[in-house]
């Protein structure tokens, strides 16, 4: 994840029975490290790595979700390349929002993933949303750097969808602090929502 909004945006949920009563998911992972490609038909494995050595085998990982309330259960299956573990602060997403001049500001990553430092860019809903989406995202807040010792915040809003996807408008630049592009978010939105 590079961007606040490939934090929250395109992301999907496991689905529950429709009769759940606790719905909660017990997650767990397997690792097959000797896997055998077993499909008729299948392609022989070709490994870009001249040295690659382990043909029709491979490293499979299984991640299990099971509802011991309603008994679902979905199982992910793929090839095996990397893991990592971090915190909602790394990633932006799991953080609780500011609420700010009647909006959420939902943090994102920050540029050093590592350092923990202010997100390089917050998700704008309006005050209630539960969570981000793309019925519920009305701006976004990111920094800009002219200088090291300088940080300001800009501010896009969104004014549709285009064949190219999502465009933005209304960027004011030069602010001094999150909360300020926050304030100037909902002005603008009320400025494009009152009666004309």
């Amino acid at each position: 994840m590079t961007s606040a909004l490939s934090a929250y945006l395109g992301w999907t949920s496991f689905d529950h029975a429709p009769d759940c009563r606790r719905p909660a998911w017990d997650l767990q992972q397997k690792i097959d490290d000797d896997a055998l490609r077993t499909r008729t038909g299948e392609q022989a494995h070709r490994c870009a790595d001249p040295d690659c050595d382990h043909d029709r085998r491979y490293a499979e990982l299984t991640v299990r979700a099971v509802c011991h309330s309603c008994g679902a259960v979905h199982i992910l299956t793929g090839e095996y390349h990397s893991s990592s573990t971090t915190r909602v602060e790394v990633i932006g997403y799991g953080r609780r929002p500011r609420h700010i001049a009647g909006l959420s500001v939902w943090p994102g990553p920050g540029l050093l993933h590592e350092r923990g430092e202010e997100p390089w860019e917050h998700l704008l809903t309006r005050a209630g949303a539960e969570t981000v989406s793309e019925d519920t995202l009305v701006g976004i807040i990111g920094q800009h750097r002219p200088h090291r010792a300088w940080r300001y915040y800009c501010l896009a809003l969104p004014r549709g969808d285009s064949s190219a996807g999502r465009t933005w408008d209304h960027r004011d630049e030069g602010l001094k602090t999150v909360a300020a592009a926050a304030r100037s978010a909902a002005a603008a939105l009320a400025a494009r929502e009152a009666p004309s």
